[in-house]
């Protein structure tokens, strides 16, 4: 599961702030939750967006993919880590994206153009933290595990989520 978040950062993300107030979600459309933000847990719902795949490749033994498509809805939810409640949420309408990634023998090195969203655990070397990029973002994962290996590099704008639900 946790690898499956992490490739969420392919997924898309980031564009204009849209609300702060809580909002109202069935618990079968939230994702969650993580531990994403420092002082509380995170979890996520979605609309919209048409994120696919677009071009797998295998050459001199690296595997490569592509991954593009228009923006998603995304609304984040701080949660209680006593209780489970869900405290307060904020939702970002994002844009497109390009994702592409590369296989390398233990390691999937991802460079994310356009909008996307970062999620880093207590166990990551920059965690833990839920950041939303507008512009060029890359960082290394172990395959296998979704442990981060180096440093996340990005240029643009940066959304900070777990400030904006403290």
């Amino acid at each position: 599961m946790k690898k499956v978040l992490r490739a969420l950062t392919s997924v898309a993300l980031l564009a204009g702030l849209t609300l702060f107030a809580p909002q109202a979600a069935n618990a079968e459309d939230i994702f969650g939750p993580f531990p994403a933000c420092p002082n509380f847990d995170v979890s996520l719902s979605f609309t919209g967006g048409n994120q696919g795949l677009r071009v797998t490749r295998l050459h001199d033994g690296v595997f490569y993919t592509v991954t593009a498509g228009s923006g998603t809805i995304i609304t984040f939810y701080a949660v209680d880590r006593q209780t489970g409640a869900l405290l307060r949420s904020v939702t970002v309408d994002t844009k497109a994206s390009v994702t592409k990634t590369a296989e390398i023998g233990d390691v999937t090195k991802y460079s994310i153009k356009g909008y996307g969203t970062l999620l880093l655990f207590p166990t990551d070397a920059d965690g833990p933290s839920t950041t939303v990029y507008n512009g060029n973002v890359t960082f290394t994962l172990k395959t296998a595990t979704g442990d981060q290996v180096g440093p996340v590099v990005s240029s643009g704008r940066q959304f900070d989520i777990c400030a904006a639900l403290s």
